[in-house]
C-alpha cells in the first residue's frame, strides 16, 4: 500500500528510506510525478479485483514518517492511497508448502519434471526482472530484454521537449503550447509524442483534462488509438498516473 503526499514533502531528487519501524517494517518516501509517494505497508488480505487502502495501513505510514521529516504530517495531505496484491511464492524445490520459511517476497521461476516453466511471484516494480528470469531460464541465449527500448525511447533525447513545443501548432501561431505540458509529453511518450499533439491540432484537444496537471485532451483518444485503452478507470489509473497522484482530481 502506498500514498502519495504533496511535493513539498520531499527535496527534488532526494529520497528518504527507513529501514526498520517500530514493528520491523520498511518505509519509503520519494518525488515521484511532480509528487512525493511513500509507502510500503504489508498485510495479508483477501483475494479480490479492487484492493483498498485501509485507514490503518495510512495511518502506519504517516506515523513511521512525522518522527523524521520537519514538514508537520497531517492526514488531511494524503491525494491519494492505494493497494495491490502481491503473490508470495514458496519455491517447490526448498521444501514443503508446510514450510513458511521458504516463501520468499520475490519472485521464483522453476522447471517441473515435464519441462514446463512456471514463474511465480514478484510485483510491479520487478517485472522487467521476472521476464528476464524466466526468459533466460527457456533459452539458452541470454535475455534482450534489459537493452530493448520501450515504444518512443528511439528518437527521445533531453531536449525533445523544445521540438514538441515549437512544432506544436494551433489556428493562430506556432509553438504555443504550454512548456510544462511539453517536458510531460516527452518524459511520457518519447518520440510518439508528436502523435499526441498531431491529434490535439487536428480535433483541438489541446486542453488540460484537469487544472495543476498536464495531462491534456488528446491523449485519451491517442491511448484509445495506439494503446487499447478500453475505459476511463484504464486512462486514469494504467495509461496515465493521474489517479495514483491525486483522486479527488
Amino acid at each position: 500500500m502506498h500514498i502519495t503526499l504533496p511535493d513539498y514533502y520531499s527535496p527534488e531528487n532526494v529520497g528518504m528510506i527507513v529501514p526498520k519501524t517500530k514493528d520491523g517494517r520498511v518505509v519509503f518516501m520519494l518525488p515521484w510525478l511532480g509528487e512525493t509517494i511513500a509507502g510500503t505497508t504489508d498485510a495479508p488480505c483477501e483475494v479480490t479485483m479492487r484492493p483498498k487502502a485501509s485507514e490503518e495501513d495510512i495511518r502506519f505510514i504517516l506515523d513511521a514518517l512525522s518522527g523524521y521529516l520537519s514538514v508537520n504530517v497531517r492526514r488531511s495531505d494524503v491525494k491519494s492511497a492505494w493497494s495491490g496484491i502481491r503473490p508470495l511464492a514458496l519455491d517447490p524445490t526448498l521444501g514443503s508448502d508446510e514450510n513458511t520459511s521458504n516463501i520468499v517476497r520475490d519472485h521464483v521461476v522453476f522447471v517441473e519434471k515435464d519441462g514446463m516453466v512456471t514463474i511465480t511471484g514478484g510485483k510491479w516494480t520487478t517485472y522487467r526482472l521476472m521476464a528476464q528470469d524466466a526468459v533466460d531460464k527457456i533459452s539458452s541465449l541470454p535475455c534482450q530484454t534489459s537493452g530493448m527500448k520501450l515504444v518512443g525511447a528511439r528518437g527521445f533525447h533531453p531536449a525533445l521537449f523544445t521540438e514538441v513545443a515549437q512544432t506544436y501548432v494551433v489556428p493562430h501561431r506556432r509553438g504555443a503550447i504550454d512548456t510544462r505540458v511539453a517536458k510531460y509529453l516527452g518524459c511520457s511518450y518519447g518520440d510518439r509524442a508528436k502523435a499526441v499533439t498531431d491529434i490535439a491540432e487536428a480535433r483541438k484537444l489541446g486542453k488540460r483534462l484537469v487544472r495543476g496537471y498536464p495531462i491534456i485532451e488528446a491523449e485519451v483518444v491517442y491511448c484509445m488509438k495506439y494503446e487499447m485503452c478500453e475505459t476511463p478507470e484504464d486512462f486514469i489509473a494504467r495509461r496515465t498516473r493521474l489517479l495514483f497522484l491525486d483522486k479527488q482530481a
